[in-house]
């Protein structure tokens, strides 16, 4: 079992579940990282803070205040060109992000980084 940690992912490791599809898991550090980072981003939009792409728009719309959770911030950047990636690549892109998310600075829920994981 591989072992998402605020510590990092190897390249064997990520390669391990790109290639061999190695089963994988957030740690009990990530988890109480996500959660804390998550916790962190609502204390944060209660108090009425800015959070770039959250409670502002993106780029030059940086000072247009939108509401938390807005859908159209992520949707319209949901763009891609190109071939199709493979399943192993989309595994491997997969695994950075998670690597990434057990971080804890995203402000993700802990449902939502655990429904990637799944």
């Amino acid at each position: 079992m591989i072992h998402f940690d605020p510590a990092g992912l190897t390249i064997e490791d990520l390669l391990s579940i790109a290639r061999q599809d190695a089963p994988a898991d957030f740690s009990d550090a990530a988890r109480q990282r996500i959660d804390e980072g998550h916790r962190l981003l609502l204390r944060l939009v209660a108090e009425g803070t800015p959070i770039y792409g959250v409670t502002t728009g993106l780029g030059a719309a940086v000072d247009t205040q939108v509401a938390p959770v807005q859908a159209n911030i992520p949707l319209g950047r949901a763009v891609g060109v190109g071939r199709l990636a493979t399943r192993e690549e989309l595994r491997a892109i997969t695994a950075a992000r998670l690597a990434g998310l057990a971080q804890g600075r995203s402000g993700i829920s802990p449902g939502a980084a655990q429904a990637l994981l799944a």
